[in-house]
């Protein structure tokens, strides 16, 4: 998000982050199910344990979803990226 000037607070909450690429104009609706995931981002970094995260997770397809989801961001950058360089290099 930096790099595309979005600033963004340091925060495990997978949905403000969606919502400040979705602001930034990023096209995220494919991907607002991750949110569950914030569950996960706290627990890991503050919690003995969750009870919601005691489910067993499905992690194929989840590896496959996060994938695509990192897929779009980094895809974003790089059109960002080029919009930014033709601006300043006409």
């Amino acid at each position: 998000m930096c790099a595309v000037g979005i600033t963004y607070p340091f925060t495990h909450q997978i949905n403000r982050l969606l919502v400040l690429l979705r602001n930034g104009g990023a096209e995220v609706d494919a991907f607002w199910w991750m949110d569950e995931f914030t569950i996960y981002a706290h627990q890991a970094r503050y919690e003995e344990g969750h009870l919601a995260a005691d489910a067993p997770l499905e992690r194929e397809s989840l590896l496959q979803a996060v994938g695509s989801l990192v897929n779009k961001v980094g895809d974003e950058i790089e059109h960002r990226a080029s919009q930014l360089n033709q601006r300043e290099n006409p």
